[in-house]
């Protein structure tokens, strides 16, 4: 079973929670590379709908380890710069692979 990395209705776009994995699909080792890689890969499932990172309304993180969330909001706001959109955080869950460490779903709207 393959599950889609995204689907659209009218202006929305939900795209599928994104994890630190490499090109080949193999894992990004650590916190914060894998949070950049999930960003990675959100920007180019956005950027395949002719949208970019502005577009995205709403995130929602999940953690395995709530103590990260400080790291992970400095990558945010790097990415997103000082205004993030609406989030919301989950921490101490467990995610589909031992060494994720960090998920993030998007939202995003065509303007």
């Amino acid at each position: 079973m393959k599950f889609l990395t995204s689907g659209s209705a009218g202006p929305f776009l939900a795209l599928a929670g994104m994890v630190g994995r490499d090109e080949q699909g193999g894992p990004v080792a650590g916190l914060l590379p894998q949070t950049v890689r999930a960003l990675e890969r959100i920007e180019s499932v956005l950027a395949e709908h002719d949208l970019d990172r502005s577009h995205v309304i709403r995130l929602r993180i999940y953690l395995v380890d709530v103590s990260d969330w400080p790291s992970v909001l400095e990558v945010l706001t790097e990415w997103f710069g000082p205004t993030l959109p609406a989030a919301t955080v989950l921490g101490n869950v467990t995610l589909v692979e031992p060494w994720m460490l960090v998920e993030i779903d998007t939202d995003a709207v065509r303007n």
